[in-house]
């Protein structure tokens, strides 16, 4: 996997993370900063360059951080304008070589990181989704057996294309094509990736990847406590009364 690129979108400002002041993706989380769960354990799993996207006051966090296996530098977002124009400023820097798209906001199963290297190494185009059991506000998959045909970002209840919501894990093979299609793609909202993914996958062969373990999107402060052990186990307790 020497010729593939982990592009680590962690640009935002993370206004809906208050009271905390400070980038969710520099964030102590578990004992080390959410960046670093995400370098790490894509270094353990045999992904040898990374770039991460990140905003300009995060800066001097990663000025002296190395990652043992793995070659990453940055690149910044100078105003957090969306996914779209953070991926659209690693273009230069990973040229024709396939890149791996990932949210740092997500947080799934360690042991998940080496299924995806092992499917990155079929060189096939591939997105990752969790089956759900109720509606969540967040983009769905559009599938036809085992291809994705689409995304559909909140589309509100019993609006649902299948049971399969998008995670921010995107293997694309070729992304000169995905390039193409964000530098012409525009929106009144922040979904220009999202859309700009839409048209990507009705022009091209994409697959799924199904993960049916633990996630924890990091998107407000209450997260940090459902996402420690202690917390996990409060929720789910919570749940199960």
């Amino acid at each position: 996997m020497n010729d593939v690129y982990v592009v680590i979108l962690a640009a935002g400002q993370g206004r809906r993370f208050w009271p905390f002041t400070i980038n969710k993706s520099v964030f102590p989380f578990l004992g080390r900063p959410l960046i670093l769960h995400n370098l790490k354990r894509f270094a353990a799993a045999g992904f040898t360059k990374a770039i991460v996207v990140i905003n300009p006051a995060d800066v001097g966090f990663y000025m002296d951080l190395s990652i043992p296996g793995l070659e990453f530098h940055t690149v910044i977002q100078q105003e957090a304008v969306g996914m779209g124009d953070a991926l659209l400023r690693v273009r230069e820097h990973v040229g024709d070589s396939p890149i791996f798209v990932v949210n740092v906001d997500d947080v799934i199963d360690s042991s998940f990181y080496k299924e995806l290297a092992a499917n990155v190494s079929a060189k096939q185009s591939f997105l990752v989704g969790k089956k759900v059991d109720r509606y969540v506000d967040f983009g769905y998959l559009k599938t036809s057996g085992d291809r994705v045909v689409g995304i559909v970002e909140k589309p509100g209840v019993g609006n649902e294309p299948s049971d399969m919501v998008n995670l921010v894990f995107h293997y694309i093979h070729e992304p000169l094509k995905l390039f193409k299609i964000l530098e012409h793609q525009t929106s009144e909202r922040d979904d220009v990736y999202e859309r700009a993914l839409d048209a990507f996958l009705r022009e091209e062969d994409v697959h799924y990847l199904s993960y049916d373990g633990s996630w924890y999107p990091m998107k407000y402060p209450w997260h940090v406590l459902i996402n420690t052990p202690l917390g996990i186990k409060m929720f789910a307790t919570a749940k199960a009364g």
